[in-house]
């Protein structure tokens, strides 16, 4: 598959990573790489870090080696979604 020219890419909108331990995570984050708190859903034990203009969000490990990337997510722009989606399914 070669690249589309039917969305722009727009950059990095969020990557969320499964830590073991969260309060020790949300410290470093904080207190080393100057992340801020941006959001925080207690109800799936989400921490939410702004590391400039891009959020890390924090979940808790499954304790499963291998688990710490759980995904990222990329911002693009598109005039015409459902063109592209079509276009991908391809």
């Amino acid at each position: 598959m070669t690249a589309s020219a039917s969305f722009r890419p727009l950059g990095l909108d969020h990557v969320v990573l499964r830590v073991r331990d969260q309060t020790a995570s949300t410290r470093f984050y904080t207190d080393v790489l100057g992340c801020t708190i941006d959001h925080v859903n207690a109800a799936i034990s989400l921490v939410q870090l702004r590391f400039g203009d891009h959020l890390i969000d924090l979940l808790p490990g499954t304790g499963e080696p291998g688990s710490g990337l759980d995904h990222f997510c990329l911002s693009i722009g598109c005039d015409d979604l459902p063109a592209l989606a079509a276009e991908l399914r391809g």
